[in-house]
């Protein structure tokens, strides 16, 4: 089976292709210029392999949570690709990928995957990694970074913290948790591992009505406009 999986919820811009163990993974950019990076880097990965987008079986995005414009382009071009080519497509979690990434990386036990989401907010999951994969413990939710670090010293137990989110507001985790810097973006080739994975347990893929990025919070447009709106 051919997969391509996009990965565009954080400030980078990442693609893999893959078939069977074989997966090609590359970070085309990590500036946010993800319009401009998705379709060229896609291409040469697909291009490198002698594939065309039509012999793909599933191309595999992440919907989120995650950046606002990122979201869009990623989403937009894996329902592009499908309406073009017919191929299915599949949606994961950054925050899954995230974990998917950490027990892949040898981590165990419990790990919490840390999106950014801008102004001054966080969608968090815990998750329990052992060699066979991640366990959701607690599913993705909106969250300030104190509250958060609050949550995690009251676990108990020792914590590893992946994910922008984690990095951008160490200063505020790092009391309570294990930081890594080396799990920072959501890894396109373990969302390909985890989508054969799905698809080996009979999950089918979709269509591109099928496919909706998940934002966890309104968008920056959206919020000041009601913050205008309140002081007139």
């Amino acid at each position: 089976m051919r997969l391509a999986a996009i990965e565009t919820a954080t400030a980078a811009t990442a693609v893999a292709v893959g078939e069977d163990d074989d997966v090609t993974e590359v970070l085309a950019d990590d500036h946010r210029h993800h319009t401009e990076a998705l379709a060229p880097s896609l291409a040469a990965l697909l291009d490198a392999r002698g594939w065309t987008p039509r012999e793909l079986d599933v191309v595999v995005v992440d919907v989120g949570p995650g950046l606002f414009t990122g979201l869009r382009v990623g989403v937009a071009t894996a329902k592009g690709i499908h309406v073009a080519t017919g191929v299915g497509l599949l949606g994961v979690q950054s925050s899954d990928v995230l974990a998917q990434s950490a027990c892949e990386a040898g981590i165990e036990g419990v790990v919490i995957a840390v999106v950014d989401v801008r102004r001054g907010e966080v969608v968090a999951a815990r998750y329990r990694c052992a060699p066979s994969g991640a366990t959701l413990l607690d599913a993705a939710r909106l969250v300030a970074p104190a509250a958060l670090a609050t949550a995690l010293g009251g676990l108990g137990e020792h914590v590893v913290a992946v994910g922008d989110g984690a990095m951008r507001h160490r200063d505020v985790l790092d009391e309570v948790a294990a930081v890594r810097d080396d799990l920072v973006v959501p890894s396109p080739a373990a969302a390909i591992r985890l989508a054969r994975r799905r698809l080996a347990a009979g999950e089918a893929p979709v269509g591109h009505g099928g496919v909706h990025p998940w934002y966890a919070r309104e968008a920056d447009a959206v919020a000041n406009f009601a913050v205008r709106s309140a002081r007139t």
